[in-house]
Formats: C-alpha cells, structure tokens, sequence
C-alpha cells in the first residue's frame, strides 16, 4: 500500500469517525541498515498487540475485518525505504498509512477515536515552498513539501543558458609575468561574464514571478557567486527563508531534496521561536494563558486564537460530570471521568471548533 499524502481534510475525517471503532499505530522506523532489520517485527509485534487490545474491548464480528485491514497494510510496507516513523489509522471507513520524517513514540491505540498528534505536527510541517537551483547552465525550479521535491517542468523551466559571445583572447605583446594587457583581459572578461550571467538570472526571475505570490516561500541553491548574482538581480528576496551554498545539478534528487528540507526546517525552527516569544510577551500584558486547568476551560469556553503545545507533552486529566469547564490533573473523590491524555483532548476541542467555524462561514 502507498503512503497516503497527508492534507488538513483528512485530520477532519478522522476526527468525524469519533465513536467508532478507531485502530491507532505509530512506530518508530530507521532509514538505514541494519537499525532497520528491526523494523519488521517491531510492526508484527504491534498487530499482535491490537489483536488482543481488539479482543478484550470488543466482540471479534464487530473487529475482524479491522484487524484484517491492518494486517494487509503491514504486509504493504516497504522496510528498505522507512523514514524515522510510520502511522496506521484504521475505522470501517478509514484506512490511512502515514511515514513521518521525525522521530515519533511508540504509540498502540484501540478507543472510540484515533490518536493524531504526529498526524499534526506533521501537517504543520508540510508548508509547501519552492526551491530554485541556479548554476552558470540553467535555472531549475522545484516544488518542495518536506524533504520531497518535484521539478517543474512547464513554459520555462529549465531555463537554459545559451552563451553567444566569443572572447578573443589578445595576443600577448611580452612574455614577462604579469603582463597588463593579458591582465587587462581577464579583468573584462570576468565583468563581461558577471553582466551575462546576471542578465541570465533576471530573465529567470521573470519567469519565477509566475510562482511567487504573497506568501510563498523559497530556498535557492549555487554557489556563493551565482546566489550573488541572483539576489543583486532578484525582485522576491523578502521570500528567501535560506540558501543551501554548493553545486548540485548532478546530485540525487532524494539527496538533494534532504539537504533543502534542513533549510526550510531551520526556517520552521526560527519561526516556532518566535510565536514562542511572542506568546510570553502576551502572558506579560494578560493576553494569554498556560498551564492545562486554564488552557481546558477557555478552550471550551471558545476563547483564544492559537494553541501551543510540546510534541510529545502528555498528562492525565479528570472531570466531573457536573461541571465539564473544570478539569483536574488528580482524581476527585466524587463521581469523575478519567482522560488517558488530556492534551489530547484539548487538541481535539481546538480543531472541533476550528471546523464547526469554517463551516458556519461556508452556510453564510
């Protein structure tokens, strides 16, 4: 079975299959060998598990077709080309197979809805950008969405550069070193290549004004020199989030496309510090809140804009039915409800209402 490309829809289909019999897996994988030898009967060893998890919780008529679905998935992986983790998602109207290129925790679940925290930190992480390879031969544009890439290949891509103009190379008057008019030669020649080469990349930076709107992002590739010429030529320098330095026209793709996804994650990188930043400058003037007590009852009270949260951060969390606003992190003596995960459910209310949002301004 193919890995199932991940879009902000399909969060909103697994959470619709709330009440359902909902089979979560994720394990984490290795890309190389031998770490990934593992691999394989690491997966056996978790369909075993959900086969005995599915036959305490429920009757084997409701749960065997389930249990066969994920077997068939298991058998559908190709061990030789894991990344750092792999998710199944498994309903009577699901069955979705998700490889993360991020170290994940082993996570074994048979509830009424599905586990998907990893589902969204991989969303948030697959922002689609370009990246531009610029070399002395040809401009090439790529489509970007993790360490994924697709060359584009359309009107103008490749550019190709068609160099038309012969150096007549002077004869040299003396043979003494140092000779000023052979010295006076290259120095034209070296201008006369840096005002080819940037007129070059201006037509390239017509060209990619097709792909450029408001917020689109880019990382551009080439040496020092042609990354200099092209950033003294370009009119989207405000969409450069970095620059990988090198040559690479004869790299692998799959190679290359790792190395641009180290760039663009740095970006993401810097980018979560800052709404870290200015989320602590909020505390201070009274605009935000913290802590799971908080965070829970104005998140059911439908107050706030953002929510954030540690990848991997978990903790219990209990209720009582009287009052649903209210969450504890010890048991109450009274009558309560036990989460396994209360940030979980709090990531789950989030999107809820971010859903029953949107489709009230589709209904208006």
């Amino acid at each position: 079975m193919k890995e199932d490309k991940l879009l902000g829809e399909d969060l909103v289909t697994l959470q619709q299959q709330r009440g359902n019999i909902c089979i979560s897996v994720v394990l984490p994988t290795h890309r190389l060998f031998p770490e990934r030898k593992v691999d394989k009967h690491e997966m056996e060893k978790a369909v075993e598990s959900v086969g005995q998890l599915l036959g305490y919780k429920y009757s084997s008529k409701d749960t065997r077709p389930l249990l066969n679905t994920l077997k068939e998935m298991a058998k559908s992986v190709d061990y030789d080309h894991n990344l750092d983790g792999i998710g199944f998602y498994i309903s009577d109207q699901v069955n979705k197979m998700v490889k993360f290129p991020f170290h994940v925790q082993e996570k074994i679940i048979v509830a009424n809805d599905f586990e998907i925290r990893d589902l969204l930190y991989k969303t948030n992480l697959s922002q689609p950008y370009y990246v531009l390879m610029l070399s002395e031969k040809n401009v090439r544009l790529f489509e970007g969405c993790l360490d994924q890439l697709n060359e584009i290949r359309g009107k103008h891509f490749p550019y190709e550069f068609y160099d038309d103009y012969e150096y007549n190379t002077p004869s040299r008057g003396s043979s003494n070193i140092g000779n000023p008019q052979m010295r006076s030669f290259e120095h034209d020649k070296s201008t006369m290549e840096a005002i080819r080469f940037k007129d070059f990349f201006r037509n390239a930076d017509e060209y990619l004004g097709d792909y450029m709107l408001q917020n689109t992002l880019l990382v551009i590739s080439g040496t020092d020199k042609d990354i200099s010429w092209f950033e003294s030529v370009t009119d989207f320098n405000k969409h450069v989030v970095g620059k990988l330095s090198g040559s690479y026209d004869n790299t692998n793709l799959s190679e290359f496309g790792k190395k641009c996804w180290l760039i663009f994650e740095a970006y993401l990188n810097t980018k979560v510090d800052d709404l870290i930043i200015d989320f602590r400058e909020k505390i201070g003037k009274g605009l935000a809140t913290s802590g799971i007590q908080e965070i829970w009852t104005a998140v059911l009270e439908g107050r706030g804009l953002s929510l954030i949260v540690e990848k991997d951060y978990k903790v219990p969390g209990f209720t009582i039915p009287e009052n649903k606003h209210f969450v504890t992190l010890r048991p109450p003596k009274e009558k309560h409800n036990t989460m396994a995960d209360a940030v979980d459910q709090i990531i789950e209310n989030v999107l809820e209402k971010v859903v029953m949002s949107s489709l009230l301004k589709m209904v208006n």
